[in-house]
């Protein structure tokens, strides 16, 4: 298909990933009751439209899995606080926090960095699910010329920036609401301490950023009842050493294991989370919380909804196309980061 016949909201994304490549910075709608943002992928792009000094330092969305664990390896806080910044992250608040200093780290992490703190948010919205899976993590910022308030919708961006910025114009997807406004920042601490760092419309809609404070340190207090003092591979990522019946021929297969928020107040605080990939395919599910390595073996059946790669049709790249496919899956990992493995 070509892209004059593709729908306008499918050619504004095809022609963001074109200037994000580019070097270029683009102005994005953000779900409701965000206002609207800019990205790119040089942070000196976003720093010259803001009108700001280009050195200064940026956020980052780490919106892919790959962007989000790497990140997550170099912060200086412990297990239970990492599981409460997930939670902020799924509530589309921005966080600072203390990351440790490591020659190993990532150069595209030094932007969104100062003076040992990165500040990092998940921007992604479904509704623009080509433009962010395009592109494993953006820098970011409100969509506002300095000095001025962020812009809460297409028309107040354009009157902002300059002709010829591009601009996704997405408000026809958004639910209307009457305030919107730019994301709420908070700063965690080493000792895994939460406090509001910047006001913004989270906190503003919640009636105080004292509500959304306490019901971090509630769910960081489930999760540290829940790890105990015995080691635990959560939050770490392990290589099979042996697959006794292969997938696929010299195949291994890599195992995350994570403790993440359950958004359904009617389960368990949070999930267990194991995802396991072979080669480019991705197999995952969840185990409520408190159940993951209870005797040191994991076994997993009936893992189906297999996601199998990337494929690309006319210049887009569609969903991962999913098979029925079950498999079953026993883990005796060894926490000094490898794993035995068997799959059938």
């Amino acid at each position: 298909m070509a892209e004059v016949d593709l729908p306008e909201l499918d050619r504004a994304e095809l022609r963001a990933a074109g200037v994000l490549r580019g070097g270029g910075a683009v102005v994005v709608t953000r779900p409701s009751p965000m206002s609207y943002g800019v990205v790119a992928r040089d942070a000196r792009a976003i720093n010259r439209l803001k009108g700001r000094p280009v050195d200064q330092p940026v956020g980052i969305s780490i919106h892919s899995e790959a962007a989000h664990d790497q990140l997550f390896r170099y912060l200086d806080v412990g297990t239970d606080t990492l599981a409460a910044i997930d939670f902020a992250l799924a509530e589309r608040i921005t966080v600072l926090a203390p990351i440790r200093p490591d020659p190993a780290m990532p150069e595209w992490l030094a932007p969104a960095i100062q003076n040992g703190w990165v500040m990092f948010f998940d921007g992604s919205w479904g509704q623009l699910a080509f433009l962010w899976t395009s592109f494993p993590f953006l820098y970011g910022s409100s969509a506002n010329r300095t000095g001025e308030a962020p812009a809460p919708a297409a028309a107040e961006a354009r009157r902002q920036f300059p002709d010829g910025i591009l601009i996704i114009d997405a408000d026809h997807l958004r639910e209307q609401t009457a305030a919107y406004g730019a994301s709420t920042t908070l700063r965690v601490e080493p000792n895994g301490r939460f406090t509001l760092h910047r006001s913004g419309i989270q906190d503003q809609l919640a009636g105080g950023a004292d509500l959304i404070l306490e019901r971090l340190r509630e769910f960081r207090s489930a999760v540290a009842r829940l790890d105990g003092s015995t080691p635990s591979p959560l939050g770490k990522t392990y290589l099979s050493t042996a697959v006794t019946r292969p997938l696929l021929p010299n195949t291994r297969i890599r195992l995350g294991f994570a403790r993440v928020p359950n958004k359904d107040v009617d389960g368990p605080r949070v999930w267990d989370v194991i995802r396991a990939h072979v080669g480019c395919n991705q197999l995952g599910t969840a185990i409520g919380a408190g159940e993951l390595l209870t005797d040191g073996t994991l076994r997993v059946d009936g893992l189906s909804g297999t996601q199998v790669g990337w494929k690309g049709s006319g210049g887009r790249s569609s969903p991962p196309s999913r098979t029925a496919t079950c498999a079953s899956i026993a883990i005796r990992p060894s926490l000094r980061g490898s794993a035995s493995a068997a799959a059938g």
